[in-house]
């Protein structure tokens, strides 16, 4: 047996034995305290003067533990006086609200004199009324974390960006020397500083998508942070600078904790993308940190030198993109043009072009590019390289596919919507825009609607409930949603549930989107269910002549109607609350239903489970019981019990019983006739083949005596008597073959089995094909192979090899003939189809004698009439029916109907 063990956290099994050694061996918490962490402290925030630091603590900040007091202010003392107030006032945050984590980075100083940098993590354990009466903290030592990072602004301050930092979580930020110059500022001019200081100098119309991108990092569907933003110089214009971040820590839960970035000043460019080239110095110093794809390439198309950008936006090392030209990873569309517009510059028709392009990245993607190249030439005119600006907008196209897939979404929503929809003026009220659901019920044409405010569909007494949406949007910007009526154009109502909201068009004006919805239906539905469910109320309190019981999950009966006190002889108040319905039943049938139940689901089922098992899984069930008396009297009832439901969670059962015991006497006597039935069934049997048999005994014994006639006397061969008693003895013996072939199909008992159809019909067009052939006729077969019917094997031959030689027999000499056939099902039948277009039937004349015996429609030598007479026998013995449509010289369509 295998044994599945639950990987989460919460079950774990490790985890729960940890915590059991935890409570039980200290040496495991000294272990913890001792080696995982560089400190651990207790505080009492009940008396803050007390704190608990184990050896950890001190050691780290080299100081002999023994030697340390247990109190804040031994450590307040030798902490940075800037980080001691970003201390306290992330500790109050916390305190005062659990969800702010206390999480900070602090500067110690040694016992030496150097500087050491401490991560200080701490959460706060909170009385039963969320009181913080201790708080329970760590270190941990980052000081090489922090030196590398020293290290690395150097670095970035030698590329002359502006660098920041920021706890998502606190706000607080840290920004370089340059950030500020960037925007005219230095950073004391900007103190304090925090994630505020950005939003004040950003542009309003950036702020939205900054954020959306942010988010798109903290949600992780984005590495990097990458913006182009806006910021307000101190002189009063605006620079444009490329924001470039990521987040680099995340706090357990899995939020984000630090991001860090650059601020590049992009203004030149943005200003001076269209110059032709800039001078080779200025080249050198941007070609590596530009924020966009630069490539220098050699007039045959050969990558001379990237930067890494380029790299980036094509997925190739360097070393592998220089053994590639730009021909080979440029989409072969593109091509074309791209070489057409090279060669213009080659010729000299032009300095420069730009296009958009799609490069085939590594992996094989698309990447879509804005291209700008030029061309550098030597003193006397010969071109030396082509210089490429590669700007990756893919993202931009995504946005561009994914802008125009939400109009298409949002036009088709609009268009299909099975919800009116309408645009008004907020001032006016006046419709701006209406869709086809909406005109639907009103009688109004769009046109009309367009003449026409929401007041003027609206009766006066909801002009207050207007008045209130209108409120609404007014102060959130949306109305909840609320029922009234529109007047149509005939003047007459009809209820509709209403929801708008606000929104502004691009010149700032206010307008209205309104859901409108019809609610005519749902409101009649209210009143019949209502109604209904008075009449079912009033139904189950005047019915009589049926027993309805209701219990609770344990069984205990909850109603008691006055057909079951009529049948019972108990009262309702004897049993509501008092008993299960076990009191009315007889033990050794709850006993012997239980046996059956349980070995039929394979698990134990007993006492009141035994009545409602089958119903709780969804199986509801009628079944004969017992019910006992009060008095004692046994009476056979027909019980069906169903669960009673409140979405989807059972709140009780419901046994509705019917007296049976008249229709068990009729029961006992329709068994005895059904004997006597069979026995007269079984004698008709004998009767029909004696019959059969002798007729045809007799019809060959005439047809003998007559063929003696001609042999003794050969003069009467050609006489008209002998002639006419010749053909009537064949007609005899025909009839007597028909009615055998008759009472072969009323009388027959065969197995029914599964049949494959388009086997069958194949088998037969096979056998039938010599006709087939000289008739001309196509037959087309379009039964799939994996229909199968119910029923006699030699019955459904029979069929089909009469519905095709009628086909053939009855089709017109006018035109090309065809018998198609096919089929369609369901869950219960196959329905097979006989379509020709032959000579057809006038149903009116004959509909109601065609599947007679002896009867036909068409002078056919052959024609006998008694092939559909025993198809349709056939038919129908296997459980069948057959139906048919025809037009006169269009043609017939037979459809057989079997059970599946």
């Amino acid at each position: 047996m295998k044994v599945n063990i639950s990987n989460t956290d919460k079950d774990y099994y490790l985890k729960k034995e940890l915590y059991r050694l935890l409570k039980k061996d200290d040496k495991i918490f000294e272990f913890i305290q001792n080696i995982c962490l560089d400190g651990l402290w207790f505080w009492d925030l009940e008396k803050p003067e007390n704190e608990w630091m184990n050896p950890m603590f001190w050691k780290t900040l080299g100081y002999n533990p023994d030697e340390m007091p247990h109190n804040p202010s031994a450590w307040q003392d030798i902490m940075n006086k800037d980080d001691l107030k970003l201390a306290k006032d992330s500790i109050e945050k916390h305190l005062s609200d659990e969800n702010h984590p206390y999480d900070q980075i602090v500067r110690y100083r040694h016992k030496d004199g150097h500087i050491v940098w401490i991560r200080c993590k701490g959460k706060a354990i909170r009385d039963e009324n969320g009181k913080p009466v201790r708080m329970l903290g760590v270190h941990n030592e980052i000081t090489s974390f922090k030196n590398n990072e020293f290290r690395y602004k150097s670095l970035i301050e030698g590329t002359n960006v502006g660098t920041w930092e920021w706890n998502v979580q606190s706000g607080a930020t840290i920004f370089n020397e340059r950030w500020a110059e960037i925007v005219g500022y230095t950073l004391e001019e900007l103190a304090p500083i925090s994630i505020e200081t950005w939003m004040k100098l950003a542009h309003p119309d950036d702020i939205e998508e900054s954020g959306k991108r942010l988010n798109a990092c903290f949600e992780r569907k984005s590495e990097f942070y990458e913006f182009e933003a806006r910021m307000k110089h101190k002189n009063g214009h605006w620079v444009w600078v490329y924001d470039r971040g990521k987040v680099f820590e995340w706090t357990e839960d899995g939020k984000p904790l630090w991001m860090y970035g650059t601020h590049q000043y992009i203004t030149q460019r943005k200003l001076k993308e269209e110059e032709l080239r800039i001078s080779e110095e200025a080249f050198r110093g941007n070609f590596e940190n530009a924020a966009i794809g630069m490539a220098i390439i050699s007039p045959k198309g050969e990558w001379i030198k990237v930067n890494q950008k380029v790299c980036e936006i094509v997925g190739y090392p360097e070393k592998e993109l220089f053994k590639l030209t730009f021909q080979d990873i440029t989409h072969p569309e593109d091509l074309l043009i791209d070489q057409a517009l090279l060669n213009e510059v080659i010729d000299g028709k032009r300095s420069h072009y730009q296009m958009e392009k799609r490069y085939f990245h590594k992996e094989g993607h698309l990447v879509y590019i804005i291209l700008a190249v030029s061309v550098v030439k030597d003193t006397e005119g010969k071109i030396l390289y082509f210089i490429s600006q590669i700007v990756d907008i893919s993202k931009r196209k995504k946005q561009e596919e994914e802008i125009n897939y939400q109009k298409n979404l949002l036009a088709s929503f609009y268009n299909l919507s099975p919800v009116g929809i309408a645009l008004n003026d907020y001032e006016t009220g006046r419709f701006i825009d209406v869709n086809d659901k909406l005109i639907e019920p009103t009688g109004y044409t769009k046109e009309d609607f367009f003449a026409l405010s929401y007041w003027d569909v609206t009766p006066k007494e909801y002009e207050n409930l207007d008045a209130i949406a209108l409120k609404q949007m007014e102060e959130n910007g949306s109305c909840e949603t609320f029922e009234k009526e529109y007047i149509r154009k005939d003047g007459s109502r009809y209820p509709v549930s209403l929801q708008g909201v606000v929104v502004k068009d691009t010149a700032g004006k206010k307008l209205i989107w309104s859901l409108v919805r019809d609610i005519s239906k749902e409101k009649e539905a209210e009143r019949k269910l209502k109604e209904a469910i008075s009449n079912f109320q009033a139904l189950l309190d005047a019915s009589t002549q049926v027993s309805i019981i209701a219990t609770d999950t344990e069984g205990q009966i909850t109603f008691f109607n006055s057909g079951a006190e009529k049948m019972l002889g108990y009262k309702a108040e004897e049993l509501v609350g008092k008993y299960t319905p076990a009191i009315i039943h007889l033990p050794e049938e709850v006993e012997n239903e239980s046996k059956v139940l349980s070995e039929k689901y394979s698990k134990k089922i007993s006492g009141f489970e035994t009545f409602v098992y089958e119903a709780q899984i969804g199986q509801p069930n009628t079944k004969e019981w017992s019910y006992k008396s009060k008095e004692g009297h046994i009476i056979p009832i027909l019980l069906s019990i169903n669960k009673i439901a409140d979405e989807n969670t059972i709140t009780g059962y419901l046994g509705v019983a019917t007296d049976i015991t008249e229709l068990k006497k009729v029961e006992k006597e329709i068994r005895s006739l059904l004997r006597i039935t069979e026995n007269q069934n079984d004698r008709l049997k004998n009767f029909a083949y004696i019959v059969s048999h002798n007729l045809r005994s007799h019809s060959g014994g005439i047809s003998g005596l007559i063929e003696l006639l001609h042999l003794e006397y050969p003069n009467l061969v050609n006489n008209e008597l002998t002639t006419l008693l010749n053909s009537s003895v064949e007609s005899l013996k025909q009839t007597v073959e028909d009615l055998a072939e008759v009472v072969k199909v009323n009388l027959a008992i065969e197995e029914s089995q599964q049949i494959q159809l388009s086997k069958v019909i194949e088998k037969n067009i096979k056998s039938l094909s010599s006709q087939i052939h000289k008739s001309g006729i196509k037959i087309i077969n379009e039964i799939p192979d994996a229909v199968y019917t119910q029923g006699i094997s030699a019955y459904v031959d029979s069929i089909v090899l009469n519905m095709i030689t009628n086909a053939i027999k009855y089709k017109s000499e006018d035109r090309a003939s065809f018998l198609r056939i096919y089929c369609e099902e369901d869950t219960s039948t196959t329905t097979l189809f006989f379509q020709d277009n032959g000579l057809g039937i006038d149903l009116n004349k004959y509909g109601d004698k065609l599947f007679g015996m002896y009867k036909t429609f068409h002078r056919h030598d052959d024609s006998r009439g008694i092939g559909l007479f025993i198809t349709k026998n056939q038919i129908e013995s296997m459980g069948g029916t057959i139906k048919v449509e025809s037009e006169v010289n269009i043609g017939t369509t037979f459809k057989i109907i079997f059970k599946k």
